[in-house]
């Protein structure tokens, strides 16, 4: 069973989610509603302590009718063989880590949505 925990970061709009994705498994980290949904910028930090091996993403989304645009503007770490996908499931966005490692990735997402 995967934990989440969710906080706000100080008193800022940023907001925090952790997750684990457990070893060669796919998980949903992050879900909104497609029709309150502006964009997101958030950095995904992908780790295990154990391994010693660390990832960390900036990803700028943004929606444009019924459709998820993305873009990574930045990634530093290690080598770590996952993937993350921002797509729309029914009337969510949805920010899926698919682990295709033999460990589990313990994954922070710190977010910040963009308010009409």
């Amino acid at each position: 069973m995967s934990q989440f925990t969710s906080s706000a970061v100080g008193s800022s709009r940023w907001v925090q989610k952790r997750r684990v994705v457990p070893a060669s498994s796919s998980l949903v980290i992050d879900t909104r509603p497609l029709s309150s949904y502006l964009g997101q910028s958030y950095y995904l930090n992908i780790y295990n302590s154990d391994e010693g091996v660390f990832k960390t993403l900036h990803v700028v989304t943004s929606r444009s009718g019924s459709n998820i645009c993305y873009t990574v503007y930045s990634k530093l770490g290690d080598l770590i063989d996952f993937t993350h996908s921002v797509s729309v499931s029914g009337s969510d966005v949805v920010v899926t880590v698919q682990n295709n490692e033999t460990f589990d990735l313990n994954v922070v997402i710190n977010k910040l949505d963009f308010l009409s």
